[in-house]
């Protein structure tokens, strides 16, 4: 069965975290068409290339299986249920590989010394649905349950909330909101979020693309 290691950083960026994560035995068998496959598809197929930098992110209910249906893009389903028991992630192109990817599991884990929260204790997921998203060059995008068990014990949702920036000096509002989409055009909502915000509040803004 297929195996390969990462290694996520936990440093947090908005609902985004780096984590460490090394690939385990595969529960879906990723081969390479043939002696001229990618390298990249080759070191996820192997151990011996140790921990690999990635980033993760989380979608979903905070203690869920990531999809509303409980599915995803490679057809499983009721992933909240054993074998899968929530433990699941999108994976970009080079993880989920147009689907041949389906079915593989990973360790992941985040280091204690980039977040408090972090338990440095690997954690298994599985491979259940696509993400296409540029976050970075390995990118999982975790249910809710399998990015807090990441976790010491106890401290489950303060990771959950380790993507928040902390500039260590206060900032002075309003705030402004900058989106970039994926083909690189931005979006500017010019002082959308008030001095005096109340945290949990929407603002509305009628800035569109």
């Amino acid at each position: 069965m297929a195996a390969a290691l990462f290694s996520f950083r936990a440093a947090a960026l908005a609902a985004l975290l780096v984590a460490v994560m090394a690939a385990c035995g595969a529960r879906g068998q990723l081969q390479p068409s043939n002696a001229s496959a990618d390298s990249q598809e080759r070191s996820l197929l192997s151990y011996s290339g140790g921990w690999i930098p990635a980033k993760a992110t989380w979608y979903g209910a905070p203690t869920g299986a990531g999809p509303d249906d409980n599915g995803g893009a490679c057809g499983f389903k009721h992933t909240n249920q054993y074998p899968f028991s929530s433990m699941t992630s999108c994976g970009n192109e080079p993880i989920f590989k147009d689907g041949k990817g389906c079915g593989s599991c990973y360790q992941i884990r985040c280091v204690k010394s980039n977040h408090p929260a972090c338990s440095g204790v690997p954690q298994t997921v599985v491979i259940t649905d696509m993400n296409y998203y540029p976050v970075a060059k390995y990118h999982f995008d975790l249910s809710g349950t399998a990015f807090g068990s990441m976790a010491t014990y106890g401290l489950n949702d303060k990771l959950r909330h380790a993507g928040i920036i902390d500039p260590n000096r206060p900032l002075k509002g309003p705030y402004s909101l900058r989106i970039t989409n994926e083909s690189g055009k931005q979006l500017v909502a010019k002082n959308i979020i008030p001095d005096n915000y109340i945290p949990n509040t929407n603002y509305r803004s009628y800035v569109q693309y």
